[in-house]
C-alpha cells in the first residue's frame, strides 16, 4: 500500500498555542521538493565573521561576570595592600592615622564573613543557572541576557566610581584633620555591592523563567 506519514505538533508544556497542520505531497525521504532551493543564499559557517558573532556574546558575558564577581574582593584587599599612594605617601597623614583608618574591628570582621558567604552563594548560583549546556549555539542576541549584562555593567561601574571617590575624600579629610571614612564603613559599602549582585542574579533567574514560559513546540513524525 501507499506509505503514509503522520505529522503531529505537540506542546512542550501546558502552554497551549495554535496547532498548525502541514499538508505536503512528499511521501518519503526520496521525494523531490517543488521549491528550487538553489535560490536560497548559502552562507559559510567557517568564516571569521561567523565565529566572532557566535562567540562574542558569550565572551563578553563571561568577562563581565568575572569582573563583577572579583570586584568586591578587590575593593576589600586594595586598601590593605597600599594600592592608593595618596593615602600612604601623604606626609600630612601620620602613620598612626593610617593604622587606625585601616583597622578592622569585630563588626568589620563580621561583615567580611557575611560578604564571603554571599560571594560563595553567588558563585554556586551562577554555576548552577548560567553555566549549564546551551540549547542552541546560533549567532543571535538574547534580549533578556543582553539587558542583564547592561545592568551589571552599569552597576559595577557605578560602585567602582563611588569607591574611588570615597577613597579620595577620606585622604583629603585626613590631610586637614577631619573625620574620614574608616575601613569598616568601606567594607559595609562593599557588602552592599555583594547584595546588589545577588539581587541582579535573582532578577536574571526570574527573566529566564519568564522566557521558558513561552510556547515552544517540537515535531513528532509517525511513519506507517
Amino acid at each position: 500500500g501507499q506509505e503514509v506519514i503522520e505529522v503531529q505538533i505537540l506542546p512542550q508544556d501546558e502552554n497551549w498555542g495554535e496547532n498548525t497542520t502541514a499538508v505536503t505531497g512528499n511521501t518519503s525521504e526520496g521525494s523531490q521538493s517543488m521549491e528550487d532551493v538553489s535560490n536560497w543564499p548559502l552562507e559559510s559557517d567557517t568564516g571569521l565573521g561567523f565565529v566572532c558573532s557566535r562567540y562574542f556574546g558569550t565572551t563578553v558575558a563571561l568577562g563581565l561576570s568575572l569582573v563583577s564577581f572579583i570586584s568586591p574582593l578587590a575593593m576589600v584587599v586594595l586598601p590593605k595592600l597600599g594600592f592608593f599612594p595618596g593615602l600612604s605617601d601623604n606626609k600630612a597623614i601620620q602613620p598612626s592615622q593610617i593604622i587606625q583608618l585601616l583597622s578592622c574591628t569585630a563588626e568589620c570582621k563580621g561583615i567580611l564573613l557575611s560578604l564571603a558567604f554571599k560571594l560563595v552563594l553567588l558563585a554556586i548560583g551562577i554555576w548552577a543557572v548560567f553555566l549549564r549546556p546551551r540549547n542552541s549555539v546560533l549567532p543571535r542576541i538574547f534580549v533578556f541576557r543582553a539587558m542583564m549584562l547592561v545592568i551589571l555593567a552599569v552597576c559595577s561601574f557605578s560602585y567602582w566610581l563611588f569607591y574611588f571617590v570615597q577613597i579620595n575624600e577620606a585622604t583629603k579629610a585626613l590631610s586637614v584633620g577631619e573625620e574620614a571614612m574608616d575601613y569598616t564603613s568601606l567594607v559595609s559599602y562593599v557588602s552592599s555591592f555583594g547584595d546588589t549582585l545577588i539581587f541582579i542574579h535573582y532578577v536574571g533567574v526570574i527573566l529566564m523563567e519568564i522566557r521558558h514560559l513561552e510556547s515552544v513546540y517540537y515535531i513528532k513524525i509517525v511513519r506507517s
